[in-house]
């Protein structure tokens, strides 16, 4: 289907002695770096590669289904941007690792926070007026956002971002709540109608305070701590932008760990992950998989901190190998690379002129973020 909706998008064959059909289809299945660099072949196939929506969704799913592909990167904003093939170095595959990027912000030393990535997408918030972009770093294509109409309180701010199916297309949610437990102030921004919305009547029965929020199946999660209640899981649907029914952690989580700052909420193995924050014996992470209208959580690893001499304090999770290894994020300096298996630790040497650097995960792909209603906005490519 999706190969029969791009053909009747081009005019004229790429190559006049193949159906477009076959090049579509063997196109489709090739990772994202040689899809770019054919782009100069000719120009139906820069047109196919580069701003065909059709096109980039079908190779995203084909490459979803290949398992002997590496589509898992990770992205640090050190000084230069650097992106880390995740499965290439825990399999000590040094080829295939690092990357070099230009992300399109103007002055380093602004503020700068990931909000989130999906579909290939990174999209993040910086400077005084907390620009926000949004960015493909294996196409070099990005788009700044207009600046948002309403004015919330910096401390109390949360972003979000993911993909409304119902839609096609990628939202962008900034959320704050006044001292009032229920009322909440949302304003979402459609990438494909190129606007900002206030959506009203949300009901809410706790305080959402500033912090990450992590997108599964279009759907936002993310973590808050009540006093004397514990710990809870907050959802939001993107597709009928309104709250769920909230998701209670794990009880080991609520006796073990308290109402710890440093507990985080990540998606690990494509699932919704609790992990444990600093000041913790062990370092801990806890899977949720639901079974009809039930969540039930599952142990996903745990292993002492002794196993990470000298790394007592601000640590996050990454992403989960398929052989295994974990890699974390220690204090914004280093890179761990831990296999509690094995017992092994690696490190990785960030080159970094920075002071810090921020980590995300993301999966290549071909989406564009400047298709607006089946055209394309302006496009902005760095190297």
């Amino acid at each position: 289907m999706f190969a029969l909706s791009i053909v009747t998008q081009l005019k004229k064959p790429a190559m006049p002695r193949l159906p477009l059909e076959i090049i579509i289809e063997v196109l489709s299945r090739l990772p994202v770096k040689p899809l770019v660099q054919f782009k100069t072949v000719c120009k139906s196939w820069h047109h196919l590669i580069s701003s065909n929506p059709e096109f980039s969704r079908l190779q995203l799913q084909q490459a979803k289904q290949d398992s002997n592909v590496h589509l898992h990167r990770l992205f640090l904003s050190a000084d230069p941007f650097i992106s880390l093939d995740i499965e290439a170095y825990c399999d000590a595959d040094e080829n295939l690792v690092t990357r070099l990027h230009n992300f399109p912000v103007v002055d380093r030393e602004d503020d700068f926070e990931f909000v989130g990535s999906c579909n290939g997408l990174i999209s993040a918030v910086f400077g005084p007026d907390s620009q926000i972009t949004i960015w493909n770093p294996s196409t070099g294509q990005s788009r700044r956002l207009p600046a948002a109409p309403g004015s919330f309180p910096d401390d109390k701010m949360s972003y979000g971002f993911g993909y409304d199916l119902k839609l096609d297309d990628y939202k962008l949610v900034r959320i704050a709540s006044s001292a009032s437990c229920i009322e909440v102030q949302m304003e979402i921004f459609n990438l494909k109608a190129n606007t900002w919305r206030t959506v009203h009547n949300l009901n809410c029965c706790v305080r959402l305070q500033g912090g990450s929020i992590v997108a599964l199946n279009g759907v936002l999660h993310w973590l808050v701590g009540q006093e004397n209640e514990g710990m809870m899981i907050i959802s939001f649907d993107l597709a009928e932008e309104k709250f769920l029914d909230m998701i209670q952690v794990p009880d080991y989580v609520t006796e073990n760990w308290g109402i710890n700052p440093g507990t985080q909420l990540r998606i690990l193995q494509d699932s919704l992950c609790m992990c444990s924050g600093s000041h913790t014996t062990n370092f801990e992470a806890w899977k949720a998989e639901r079974y009809e209208t039930k969540v039930c959580w599952t142990k996903l690893f745990s292993f002492s901190n002794d196993q990470l001499p000298g790394c007592k304090y601000w640590l996050n999770v990454l992403s989960v190998a398929k052989n295994g290894s974990i890699l974390l994020n220690y204090e914004g300096l280093e890179i761990l690379i831990y296999n509690p298996k094995e017992q092994t630790l690696r490190r990785f040497d960030v080159p970094n002129d920075w002071h810090y650097f921020e980590a995300i995960t993301y999966i290549e792909s071909l989406v564009s973020p400047n298709s607006v209603n089946g055209s394309v906005a302006a496009v902005y490519v760095q190297g």
